[in-house]
């Protein structure tokens, strides 16, 4: 009796388990359903398409069409599968909450454009600070000066 009831613990537990992994999942495929063309799944079918020419094995547009589908399907459940291991099930509800929202809605409105911003910033400092990475990276590589040998004193007479 007392393993019966050890072995229905177990399983329940198992049980409750994966309902939890099954209903966190849920959540996080909410929030990338929101931010679709966010995150990189929506580049990647562009990516992709912008190297079909660049193939040198032909492939047939089903094939292609099949293996397009699979990568998406792979990037999509990876994205998911990042947002499982940062969020809590709780903080992606909570975000889906804020989506909602009329910042959330234009935060997401505005994405893409701050994204290019943040970019661009990047961008243009990293340029103006060439010459001063340059000298650095230049400093570095150069060998060290000799060491300079000590002077012996003179003893005195």
């Amino acid at each position: 009796m007392k393993t019966l009831v050890v072995t229905l613990t177990i399983l329940a537990c198992a049980y409750a388990s994966v309902a939890d992994e099954a209903s966190h999942k849920k959540a996080a495929e909410a929030v990338v359903a929101l931010l679709a063309g966010r995150v990189s799944v929506e580049t990647v079918g562009k990516n992709l398409d912008a190297c079909v020419p660049r193939f040198s094995v032909s492939v047939s547009k089903d094939e292609y069409k099949k293996i397009r589908g699979e990568i998406y399907q792979s990037v999509h459940d990876d994205i998911v599968a990042a947002y499982v291991k940062t969020f809590t099930e709780a903080e992606l509800k909570e975000l889906v909450k804020f989506y909602a929202t009329t910042l959330g809605q234009k935060l997401l409105k505005n994405w893409t454009e701050l994204d290019s911003s943040v970019e661009q910033a990047l961008i243009s400092n990293l340029i103006r600070r060439m010459p001063e990475l340059r000298m650095a990276v230049a400093q570095t590589q150069q060998p060290a000066p000799a060491p300079v040998p000590a002077v012996p004193k003179k003893e005195e007479q």
